[in-house]
């Protein structure tokens, strides 16, 4: 498997902060499985770069046609990491993230299209920038929050199936950081 020349402009930018291997495939079902569409790179954690800063300058350096999200970060497949995946795809959008990640509540029945729809309103309200999609989990980044963050979690909870508890505490988080997201289990 060989990176596609598409590419080019992505790694020519990904070289300029990281020098490992670069992966023409991600991982998405807990890396059991190798999806083409993408391709991914795993950076360990140092005071220098970490996957979480790594993912914040691909978003700001890469063309308009590329995203970057952190991807899978549990290895229950064959390959072993102990590191989240970050991946770069062409997309028409950033919520092409959800979709290759597969992302959805797997044991609540809620579906990959249902997820989109709501981060799609999110950011029509709150403008949202996608940090992180798997199979079990998606966060994003806030510019502005809910007035009513009671009223969002109830929104979350219903439609997502969500569990919103403790609500002190994740308010507390999500004011502080500006940074949501879903974990179903």
């Amino acid at each position: 498997m060989d990176i596609g020349r598409e590419y080019d402009s992505a790694i020519e930018i990904i070289r300029e902060y990281y020098d490992g291997p670069i992966r023409p495939y991600m991982t998405v079902e807990f890396g059991r499985r190798k999806k083409q569409g993408a391709i991914s790179l795993i950076i360990s954690y140092s005071r220098e770069m970490n996957p979480r800063k790594l993912v914040d300058i691909l978003q700001d350096k890469l063309p308009d046609q590329y995203i970057a999200f952190l991807g899978n970060d549990k290895w229950l497949g064959e390959e072993k990491n102990n590191y989240p995946e970050i991946v770069i795809a062409i997309a028409s959008s950033q919520f092409e993230a959800i979709r290759l990640a597969e992302s959805r509540g797997v044991n609540q029945d809620v579906s990959t299209e249902e997820v989109i729809d709501k981060l799609k309103e999110y950011d029509r309200k709150y403008r949202i920038r996608i940090l992180r999609a798997t199979i079990e989990a998606v966060s994003f980044r806030l510019k502005t929050l809910s007035e009513d963050m009671n009223a969002h979690l109830d929104d979350q909870a219903e439609t997502l199936k969500l569990n919103t508890y403790p609500r002190e505490e994740i308010i507390s988080e999500i004011s502080k950081k500006l940074i949501d997201g879903f974990w179903w289990d």
